[in-house]
């Protein structure tokens, strides 16, 4: 047997570990560019390495940049900073898109050419600034290895690999990941548990790489439900964060296979949290792999915690597609079945070769007639053509919805009202449809022709999705954050800026407590739709039941 294993990142782990950063740097240089998102807690963490820095003797200057999903462009204008602020190294504190942006950040120094020339290979590169990496989420293990993501402006999002890009120094502190969010624990947590499957399935693998791949499920499948169910567990958050960085070193040497290929795609183009995506994908990645690598899932069976014994190879297979899904739902707290329909429609298709033919897509996506389908939506779209300027100025005005309302239809059965330049569309609830359907001639006393449908206008978005979120209280704002996924402070700030309607009227008041079935509209972002359901509580969390336009 041939192979060749080569990590040469100095890591340390452990408790209050990124306090010695200051102490680590002093090798490489006399000034550091700190890289953060621009959130409150990152600028707190770049201060507190920053006195670490100064403490033994070295300046820096914070660029505070970076999003999810880094642009090639971020890499660009962070070398800039370095130049303009006379820095020699980079300092990464973060998550995987901090990680890999301030590895783009020390090349681009040195590179100036847009980095996806040199990821296309149209330009070559190998100087980087030194890097020094401080991980804050159990998930990319991006301080563990060579490589980095960027997508670019067309939404084209690429790996890239360079020796260059290795840190010099890591630090894993479990410290800073006690203060995690649900989700932020579940969708790196995925990622991380996605790499050290990939490298252990990967045709690349070896037996030193598998060495670190079998490590790391076994202390992430353990470990991370745990963590999620109480994120203060210091002692649990050492092997998770390390299974991650484990994670990380492993597929710096086999690679990740077929799910990181599709799902890359998918986040440059839907801008997803990249864990979530993965997610959606795997269900059916498992089911495909397995009867391809037997031997591999029975042993990853035993990995991630079932019991094979007296079992047959393929009985023992059939298990590990079974306890990814279980070891996953303790620590997931998203829906894989719903979160991204596009993902699984893409992994179907890019899995099976192709878009298949019509009895094969019944077959593989279980393919349902119209009627079908509609039998099963409670929201329709009534799609009206031709649509006259002047008929369309009516749909568009409340004096339409007047109308329906005055026909006694609940204002929470009517989503979005929508026209472009000769068709009509309105989303509403099923009953609302027929109504439309059969009398809007008559009301309007216009000709048009009305259909229903469950495919919306290219302009018009998706359907509805019924999603449970977790949420410390009722409150409106708590609502807002958890629906859209952003912070609680970005919330207050949407009600501060009047974006925030509660059946169409103008609320500033935050802390407003949403009857059921009333249309939360928040501007720019969609609507949703509360439910009423209350789930157990948990910690003094809610799961509640929201309809998402």
């Amino acid at each position: 047997m041939h192979c060749h294993f080569h990590n040469p990142v100095s890591i340390h782990s452990g408790p209050g570990m990124r306090r010695q950063i200051g102490a680590l740097a002093a090798k490489y240089g006399k000034k550091a560019l700190i890289v953060t998102t621009g959130s409150a807690h990152s600028r707190a963490l770049a201060e507190e390495a920053g006195a670490s820095l100064e403490a033994a003797g070295l300046g820096w200057a914070h660029y505070n940049g970076i999003r999810p999903n880094p642009l090639g462009s971020m890499a660009a204008e962070g070398a800039q900073a370095a130049r303009d602020n006379g820095c020699d190294m980079v300092i990464g504190i973060g998550g995987g898109s901090v990680m890999d942006a301030s590895k783009g950040i020390a090349f681009a120094y040195y590179n100036d050419a847009p980095i996806f020339e040199y990821i296309y290979g149209r330009k070559q590169g190998g100087q980087a600034l030194p890097i020094l990496l401080i991980a804050t989420t159990a998930g990319t293990g991006s301080e563990g290895n060579w490589t980095a993501v960027f997508t670019d402006t067309d939404h084209v999002k690429k790996g890239f690999a360079l020796p260059a890009l290795y840190p010099k120094e890591s630090i894993v502190d479990p410290e800073l990941m006690t203060t995690l969010s649900s989700r932020g624990i579940a969708g790196p947590g995925f990622d991380a548990l996605a790499h050290a499957i990939e490298s252990f399935l990967s045709v690349r693998a070896n037996p030193f790489s598998k060495l670190y791949s079998r490590q790391a499920i076994l202390w992430l499948s353990e470990g991370l439900p745990k963590v999620q169910a109480n994120p203060s567990d210091l002692e649990t958050w050492e092997r998770v964060a390390l299974g991650s960085t484990f994670a990380g070193i492993a597929i710096g040497n086999a690679g990740c296979t077929a799910p990181h290929g599709i799902e890359h795609p998918i986040s440059g183009l839907l801008n997803v949290a990249h864990g979530e995506g993965l997610a959606a994908i795997y269900p059916e990645y498992m089911r495909f792999m397995r009867p391809h690598a037997q031997a591999d899932f029975a042993e990853l069976a035993r990995l991630l915690g079932a019991e094979t014994s007296g079992l047959t190879e393929e009985e023992a297979s059939l298990r590990a597609v079974e306890q990814r899904r279980t070891v996953s739902s303790d620590f997931l707290t998203l829906d894989e079945q719903s979160t991204l329909a596009s993902a699984q429609l893409f992994s179907r298709v890019y899995l099976y070769g192709g878009y298949p033919l019509a009895e094969r897509r019944a077959a593989l996506f279980g393919e349902k007639s119209e009627e079908e389908k509609a039998a099963e939506c409670d929201f329709v779209w009534v799609k009206i053509s031709p649509v006259a300027k002047k008929f369309a100025d009516e749909l568009t005005h409340r004096d339409f919805l007047g109308t329906l309302m005055g026909l006694g239809i609940k204002r929470e059965t009517i989503g979005d009202i929508l026209t472009d330049d000769n068709c009509g569309y309105v989303f509403c609830e099923k009953k609302v449809a027929r109504f439309v359907l059969d009398n809007l001639d008559r009301v309007k006393h216009t000709t048009v022709r009305c259909e229903m449908t469950l495919s919306p206008p290219d302009f018009a978005g998706a359907l509805p999705e019924e999603r449970t979120v977790t949420v410390p209280s009722l409150r409106l704002d708590a609502m807002v954050a958890a629906v859209y996924k952003i912070s609680r402070s970005e919330s207050q700030q949407l009600f501060m800026q009047k974006l925030i309607f509660v059946n169409g009227k103008m609320t500033v008041n935050s802390s407003y407590i949403p009857k059921e079935d009333e249309i939360i509209s928040v501007r720019h972002k969609g609507r949703f739709v509360f439910c009423g359901k209350i789930g157990e509580t948990k910690k003094q969390r809610l799961k509640i039941s929201v309809r998402v336009f």
